[in-house]
């Protein structure tokens, strides 16, 4: 049985419509995705132009306390928790003898670590020789049963 000109036709329309509605909707997830990148292209710029403001911000903020403190004369200091805090001359001389040796013990200290250090990398641990003998007397024994079982097969 042979397929008429209308079915052939409507076969034909048919399948044309299926395509050019599988077309539209791919058409239509591109835009969707090309639209939500370069709204996330945006937010991200716009974060990132954000980030900038408020890190000048933050400059500006730190130039002008440095203008100012050193306008009135004020010395910068770098307490123990790393912030740094503006003293009057006045404060600072209070804190000076206190400030110095503090860093000096600091600088002690320092140099008894970086000491110690220095000795332990060059000279082993008397627990890590010991491990190391152990371990070495391990495949001692190990390397002489290996031998005694390969010589009792040559015999």
């Amino acid at each position: 049985m042979s397929i008429s000109e209308e079915e052939e036709k409507s076969i034909r329309e048919k399948i044309r419509k299926e395509l050019e509605e599988k077309e539209r909707e791919k058409l239509e997830a591109f835009e969707r995705d090309r639209k939500v990148k370069e709204e996330e292209e945006n937010e991200s710029k716009d974060k990132d132009q954000k980030k900038r403001d408020d890190l000048r911000r933050l400059e500006i903020a730190d130039e002008e306390k440095k203008k100012y403190y050193k306008g009135k004369g004020f010395i910068p200091v770098v307490d123990g928790s790393g912030n740094l805090i503006w003293l009057s001359p006045a404060e600072y001389e209070l804190k000076k003898d206190r400030i110095k040796s503090h860093s000096s013990k600091k600088k002690r200290e320092e140099e008894i670590t970086n000491k110690q250090e220095s000795e332990s990398a060059v000279k082993p641990s008397s627990s890590k020789l010991t491990k190391y003998i152990f371990i070495g007397l391990v495949i001692f024994f190990i390397v002489l049963i290996l031998i005694a079982v390969i010589a009792q097969l040559f015999k």
